[in-house]
């Protein structure tokens, strides 16, 4: 395979096949990766004269070099120009901050732990975040035979970010202090095994952290993590229950979340939760230990056949369950109302200033492309923001009736 950029397809790829041919009777290559063109951040080529120029060794002095290294990755679809700006390069260095936070967690709560396997786990958020990790791995893969470096840099970070860093090190603060010893020992287990496969993983993307997280993690390997075999799905297991039922606990969580974030309850506030469920056990005592950890419960309990909530009651349908948390003396309907309506307010009037500039020829003609680019953008974000408070007034408004 040869790596090269379309501008010199003819005076270099193609010569070095029709000299293959010619001399050897071959072709040197079979396979050709085109590599973008790497743009500042409105598509325009870099240029000294225009001050446009993004020097990566300034970058990665800045950033760092692997946080450098992965936003080129995560930017690199095929057949697009890369649009690169400092910002995106910002936002992937608090990615590798995320990835050695989460380490310290590990090496901080783990020590020396039992020779466990993953055949024998019985936590249903060890054996999710195992499954994960086997499709993970699966699809990195996948994505890295095919040539798409961005889709296997994206399918790292969610999985790093949002499901171990996000999900299952907060499973694992509340069962790393159960009373049963088998699933301290098994989390334990299960945090240091992930967390060594996905410092593998991320090796090509980020080799100097992954390196030294890996040193830190296993000091007796004397190998270099390059050297090592890439994971395979073999290294992980295939629990589909498990990320089911997973999937059943999280939709509740962000269910409450969203119900907080609606009502602008702080974190802090305990809640009462009362789940009906669709299919009578769908909810196993683990999972409801989880959720009542995960959103910060006074309780949650399954509803009676008989049971009808209470006014001023909030109600939300989750794939399993309809989610129920009583209000009532938490919340100032009223005062939530008027809030809101204020909020709202504020947010139309600047949507129709952001409008009314987008809309002048003048201001359009006359004023740098950046300054346009961020206008648009801010209009995007306060209209999509517009939508989600108008649909919680509603939903305060109905309370409100109701309490």
């Amino acid at each position: 395979m040869l790596v090269s950029g379309f501008d010199i397809l003819f005076f270099w790829v193609a010569r070095m096949i029709m000299m293959g041919l010619e001399f050897m009777n071959d072709v040197p290559f079979h396979e050709v990766y085109i590599h973008a063109l790497i743009r500042d951040e409105h598509g325009e080529k870099m240029s000294k004269s225009k001050g446009n120029v993004i020097d990566p060794l300034v970058m990665m002095e800045k950033y760092g070099t692997d946080a450098f290294r992965f936003t080129l990755a995560v930017l690199a679809a095929q057949g697009r120009d890369i649009k690169l700006s400092e910002s995106r390069i910002e936002s992937y260095r608090n990615f590798i901050t995320k990835l050695w936070n989460a380490a310290r967690f590990v090496f901080l709560n783990t020590g020396t732990v039992s020779d466990i396997t993953h055949r024998s786990l019985k936590g249903l958020a060890n054996k999710w975040i195992l499954s994960r990790l086997h499709r993970t791995i699966e699809n990195t893969r996948k994505f890295l035979d095919s040539y798409e470096f961005d889709r296997a840099a994206q399918t790292l970070y969610l999985f790093t970010w949002n499901e171990f860093c996000d999900w299952f090190i907060e499973t694992a603060k509340f069962n790393l202090q159960a009373q049963d010893v088998t699933i301290r020992e098994e989390t334990a287990w299960t945090l240091r095994f992930v967390l060594e496969v996905l410092l593998r993983l991320l090796h090509p993307f980020i080799p100097f952290i992954t390196e030294e997280l890996h040193n830190l993690l296993m000091p007796q390997e004397e190998k270099f993590v390059a050297t090592m075999a890439y994971p395979t799905p073999g290294d992980a297991r295939f629990f589909p229950d498990a990320e089911e039922n997973m999937k059943g606990v999280m939709s509740v969580v962000t269910s409450i979340r969203n119900t907080r974030s609606t009502y602008n309850i702080p974190p802090a506030q305990k809640l009462n939760v009362v789940l009906r469920e669709h299919q009578p056990g769908s909810f196993t005592p683990e999972m409801l230990e989880l959720i009542n950890h995960l959103a910060n419960l006074e309780s949650v309990q399954i509803a009676e056949a008989n049971w009808s909530p209470e006014k001023g009651t909030s109600r939300d349908v989750t794939e399993k369950a309809e989610v129920y948390i009583p209000l009532g003396g938490i919340v100032d309907f009223e005062k939530e109302y008027q809030r809101l309506s204020k909020k709202i307010s504020k947010m139309r009037e600047r949507l129709k200033q952001l409008t009314e500039k987008l809309q002048n020829e003048a201001f359009l003609k006359n004023a740098p492309a950046e300054v346009v680019q961020k206008i648009r953008t801010e209009a995007v974000r306060v209209k999509s923001e517009l939508e989600v408070f108008t649909k919680n007034l509603e939903e305060i408004d109905r309370m409100a009736r109701s309490s």
